[in-house]
């Protein structure tokens, strides 16, 4: 795969370390205190890499079958647009958002899920 710019490549990477539920690579990609915005609501929801860390840790290993595929990528400036398709869910659901990745200084600083 060829990557265009930094923000298709941070969000490859972290995508990556999400789906080999490899918590110290997917925490590399990402600058602390990180803000995650669920669309339309306009307050984030900001952590430090502890309170990251933990979050997905527990995720990862509850959530151990999950597995996120990219359905669509595309970058403008410093953002990359992902369109995901989540499977392996415990409750057998499937997922399908719009995961928005704003990348700072070589890290992604925020991003914005429209689920």
């Amino acid at each position: 795969m060829t990557f265009r710019n930094e923000p298709e490549l941070l969000a490859q990477m972290q995508l990556d370390a999400y789906n080999a539920k490899d918590i110290d690579a997917f925490c590399a990609c990402y600058a602390f205190p990180i803000s995650i915005y669920n669309f339309p609501d306009p307050t984030p929801q900001i952590f430090t890499k502890e309170a990251f860390y933990e979050r997905y840790a527990g995720f990862f290993i509850k959530e151990s079958k999950v597995y996120c595929k990219i359905l669509e990528r595309t970058s403008v400036g410093k953002f990359a647009f992902d369109r995901e398709y989540l499977t392996g869910f415990l409750d057998n659901s499937v997922k399908e958002c719009i995961a928005i990745y704003e990348v700072e200084d070589k890290l992604i600083r925020n991003i914005w899920f429209v689920k």
